[in-house]
């Protein structure tokens, strides 16, 4: 995978990301409720999506009839969510 962050952009780093996002999720998830986040939404954009856990989570949350835009500037996370 590429270099796109001063931190890196690799396995250990995703898995990192994984960790992080696992341990904040409910508290993530509480708050798209209290916005009205829900399957009444047509589309959402991630911006800054990262390896896409949470894109996946909103894919959820808006169902089968909306839609995830997520954008990243690094390529390799963008590789990994494909």
């Amino acid at each position: 995978m590429s270099d796109d962050y001063f931190i890196g952009v690799n396995l250990a780093e995703i898995d990192r990301l994984r960790t992080q996002h696992d341990g904040l999720r409910p508290e993530t998830l509480h708050l798209w409720r209290k916005a009205g986040f829900s399957s009444s939404h047509r589309s959402i954009v991630d911006l800054g999506c990262g390896c896409g856990f949470t894109s996946l989570d909103l894919a959820r949350t808006v169902g089968g009839s909306g839609e995830i835009c997520a954008v990243d500037k690094a390529a390799g996370y963008l590789d990994y969510l494909a």
